[in-house]
């Protein structure tokens, strides 16, 4: 038997897949900076957009919230660039009452609109920026070759709008205007689900609140503790390396992991081995999301999509057993798990450690048996 776990994990200052995984600091100041920017010229574009519409004293700024794997810290550097990139998604929130003076779908149509054409603004400042206006659920800047910001678009009622000021200008701000142009994520805590809309770039409206996952993964970090985070970086790593696009959805992943992670503190390896086992059926089936009160599945893949996904995670299994139970050869063990996840495996033999038969008999603990009942028997 094979101990692969320091192939996954091994202290912080040691060579590792999930080492290896963590994005360099460069690139996380890069968005960093870049969300900064953003919302800071949003504000100021809204603002004044606002203020014309309805006058000063009604002028709006808008809110945020950064949701998606940066916020879960499940986000990993790319496996093949390009075409994958790092992505940081960043709500964009306004006020209903913007909406609701116009038809839902002109509305919409604007909101993507005025947005496309502040950012289009910022691009020009910024030129090695690149402004995307093809993605259905958000407005996009690139940053670079490798990283670029989502900005999904979000309707709340004006109450709730105005009670997230209030309630921050209470906490000691100076004033509602200078709370409104802050955020604040206790405050997002009290927002009624069902009161957010995501806007659509075909102009419809979809209810939509991202609090709803971010609770959640935090939940599940909670329950099973940081290896349920580090087992879904594993996992979004095996998909990255097997699609160079598509291909399971994070979330999807995610909560796979979720419905089979069975706890080993001290073995990565052995829990990733459990996860790929039930992922070969659950790739192929329906998933239902915890967070969604709806019956809608999270897996979007269709026909030969879930066909293939299946067949990669029954590889992944397949591959897996074999490097723990079937081979001595640590060459062949580093080829086969290397083969799912891609050059970042180390290939370094003092990280694999064999266990003969006596230390795997000898792992579990000692159990104390009853002696046996002895029966008294006469003798001929």
């Amino acid at each position: 038997m094979q101990n692969l776990h320091k192939l996954f994990q091994n202290n912080l200052n040691q060579d590792s897949l999930l080492k290896k995984l963590d994005i360099q600091q460069n690139d996380k100041n890069s968005l960093s900076d870049a969300r900064k920017k953003i919302r800071a010229h949003l504000r100021s574009g809204v603002a004044k957009i606002t203020e014309k519409m309805m006058g000063k004293n009604k002028k709006v700024f808008p809110k945020f919230f950064t949701q998606g794997s940066w916020s879960y810290k499940t986000l990993n550097d790319p496996a093949i660039e390009p075409p994958q990139e790092i992505d940081l998604d960043d709500g964009v929130y306004l006020p209903m009452s913007l909406i609701n003076e116009s038809p839902p779908t002109t509305a919409c149509n604007a909101f993507f609109q005025i947005m496309d054409s502040l950012l289009a603004e910022l691009v020009l400042k910024n030129k090695e920026w690149e402004l995307v206006k093809d993605k259905k659920t958000c407005c996009r800047i690139k940053i670079n070759n490798k990283s670029h910001v989502d900005l999904p678009l979000y309707a709340i009622p004006d109450d709730e709008f105005i009670a997230l000021s209030e309630k921050a200008a209470l906490r000691g701000y100076g004033s509602i205007t200078e709370a409104a142009m802050i955020f604040d994520s206790y405050d997002w805590l009290q927002l009624p689900s069902d009161k957010i809309w995501l806007a659509i770039r075909d102009g419809n409206w979809e209810q939509s609140d991202p609090r709803k996952v971010d609770s959640w993964v935090k939940q599940q970090k909670n329950i099973f503790g940081q290896q349920y985070i580090d087992i879904c970086r594993y996992l979004k790593a095996w998909r990255d390396n097997q699609w160079e696009t598509d291909g399971p959805s994070s979330i999807l992943l995610m909560v796979c992991i979720s419905q089979s992670f069975e706890k080993n503190q001290n073995r990565d390896d052995l829990t990733l081995l459990k996860v790929a086992e039930k992922l070969v059926i659950q790739l192929i089936n329906e998933v239902s999301a915890p967070f969604i009160e709806t019956d809608k599945s999270l897996n979007h893949l269709q026909g030969e999509e879930r066909k293939l996904a299946s067949k990669k995670a029954e590889k992944l299994y397949v591959s897996l057993n074999k490097a723990v139970y079937e081979t001595s050869d640590k060459d062949v063990v580093l080829d086969l798990v290397a083969n799912e996840f891609g050059s970042r495996i180390p290939r370094d033999h003092p990280l694999i450690v064999t266990y003969s038969a006596a230390d795997v008999v000898r792992s579990y603990p000692k159990k104390v048996v009853p002696a046996p009942a002895i029966k008294k028997v006469k003798a001929g």
